[in-house]
């Protein structure tokens, strides 16, 4: 009876473990997904998103959102966090944000991701990556394609790199590569006067 016992044991512990590993997804991306009210691990630690549901929440700069929202439990702090898309939070000195928080039934998911700066252009204004200057002009619905030939339409920008005197054509999903670290743009919008385009690090 003993042995039977140590065996269920054994079992419902690599259980546990699997659950818990299987809430770690897609690490090369740096993208973790949760299962509604099961602890998951991001790195070292473990965190749990629980009580989904519409509700309001706060970012960080004060923004009142309503939404879809989760309670978050952090390691090594008792209080729950109410937290839904683009909240932020540190663990080891590294910036986590809210991606995706999804009702289901029976449970919902939170998709998380390690935070990116994002870059904020206007259309036909040089702005500034690092110490580099970048300009997207031109914001109309056109042809592009991606790093992997994936041919797409819709709003895309003429893009002008430093040391280049080619110009390519950027809509979102469009990436590139300034001083070993790449960039992606994760959206462009025609405007009036003036449209504008969004540009985030994917690695570096």
């Amino acid at each position: 009876m003993r042995i039977l016992n140590y065996f269920i044991v054994m079992i419902f512990f690599i259980s546990c473990n699997a659950q818990i590993n299987k809430n770690n997804l897609d690490m090369d991306s740096e993208t973790y997904n949760f299962t509604e009210g099961t602890v998951g691990m991001v790195g070292e630690h473990k965190v749990m998103f629980s009580n989904i549901m519409i509700q309001d929440y706060t970012l960080e700069d004060g923004t009142a959102k309503e939404g879809p929202a989760a309670s978050l439990s952090l390691p090594n702090s008792k209080e729950w966090l109410t937290v839904g898309a683009g909240c932020t939070f540190e663990l080891d000195g590294v910036r986590y944000e809210i991606v995706q928080v999804l009702e289901g039934t029976p449970f919902g998911s939170v998709e998380i991701q390690v935070y990116s700066e994002i870059y904020d252009f206007t259309e036909g204004t040089v702005g500034m990556i690092g110490k580099h200057k970048v300009m997207f002009s031109n914001i109309m619905i056109q042809d592009y394609t991606l790093e992997d030939g994936t041919k797409k339409e819709g709003p895309a920008a003429s893009l002008s790199l430093p040391n280049n005197k080619e110009w390519f054509t950027a809509g979102t999903g469009y990436a590139f590569v300034l001083d070993g670290g790449k960039y992606e743009v994760v959206e462009v919008l025609e405007g009036s006067p003036f449209g504008s385009v969004k540009v985030k690090m994917i690695s570096n």
